[in-house]
């Protein structure tokens, strides 16, 4: 009698360690579907901007209407060490939740759209997007005149 008890016990035993694993696996496996996703999400939303497209849909979320085909992209340097300019340049990017000062001496490409809906259609007024590896990490609207302006795109 004892001995049945004994196999019944061992094999509860053995039951309820096969299930316990299994549902660590289920949960384990869970796990990484969850952070798969998390991680493909986070390269689609850094992916984005590397069509043009993508960079005008943006610039439109921002409440801007742009000509699509005029833009110019080079690529520029962002300074290693920031003058006057360059530092209240980045305040304004700081301002919208970007920082430049984490790009410096860092080679991005900059794209610039002919605003056409900026006062009205004022004239000579455009957005600009900084791109480094099809993220966007800066963004203005600037009118190139005497009395011109550099203002955040958000």
């Amino acid at each position: 009698m004892q001995r049945g008890i004994d196999l019944f016990i061992n094999f509860r035993l053995k039951t309820w360690t096969r299930n316990l694993i299994a549902g660590a696996l289920a949960i384990a496996v869970m796990l990484g579907i969850i952070l798969l996703i998390f991680h493909n999400k986070a390269n689609i939303d850094t992916n984005l901007y590397n069509k043009n497209f993508n960079r005008i849909s943006y610039i439109n979320l921002q409440g801007w209407n742009i000509d699509e085909n005029a833009y110019s992209e080079q690529d520029i340097i962002i300074p290693e060490k920031f003058n006057e300019i360059y530092k209240k340049y980045n305040n304004i990017q700081q301002k919208q939740g970007w920082d430049l000062s984490d790009y410096k001496g860092k080679s991005v490409t900059e794209y610039v759209y002919k605003i056409k809906n900026y006062n009205n259609g004022e004239d000579n007024v455009y957005a600009r997007v900084l791109v480094i590896s099809n993220r966007i990490i800066g963004g203005d609207i600037f009118k190139m005149e005497q009395n011109g302006f550099i203002k955040a795109l958000k």
